[in-house]
């Protein structure tokens, strides 16, 4: 596909989705529904970013943006099937956020040293050990592709 026709293409799915977005109905105090809409807006973004960059003949951006995308659709697609992925989802984000904490702390980073003052590193790891213990672990891109049945848009991206 050339890039006018990537950028038609886009146009027609952000128009679709936008549209689409102003029928949704969702509840922000269901956690599910929460993440489905967040991932949702997230893709209508990406989308949007993509066309702005496209239009502007600054590509060299848009593949990056475009994997990300596809990312979110492969949880969007997972949560949307399980509603229990929202654990693999929290596990990714606890052990990111334990990661640079412990950075933050045992590092000398000094864009990190105020960030240690502010996190509870002894809740978030407790958190994701008990999501571990209930066999929620955070999920390599490979796995969350293969979750979704797209391991061959995994494969063709790399």
């Amino acid at each position: 596909m050339d890039n006018m026709n990537t950028l038609n293409f886009l146009e027609k799915v952000l128009d679709k989705s936008t549209k689409y977005s102003r029928k949704l109905i969702f509840d922000k105090k269901y956690q599910l529904h929460l993440y489905l809409i967040s991932l949702y807006y997230r893709i209508i973004e990406l989308t949007h970013s993509c066309t702005i960059l496209m239009r502007e003949k600054i590509i060299s951006g848009v593949p990056i943006i475009l994997r990300t995308m596809l990312e979110t659709f492969a949880d969007l697609k997972n949560l949307s099937a399980d509603e229990n992925y929202i654990n693999f989802m929290q596990a990714s984000y606890l052990e990111e956020w334990l990661r640079l904490f412990k950075e933050a702390k045992d590092g000398d980073n000094p864009y990190l040293r105020k960030i240690s003052q502010i996190g509870n590193l002894k809740q978030i790891y407790t958190e994701l050990k008990k999501l571990k213990e209930n066999h929620y672990t955070p999920l390599s891109h490979y796995k969350r592709f293969e979750k979704a049945e797209m391991v061959d848009e995994y494969r063709s991206i790399i």
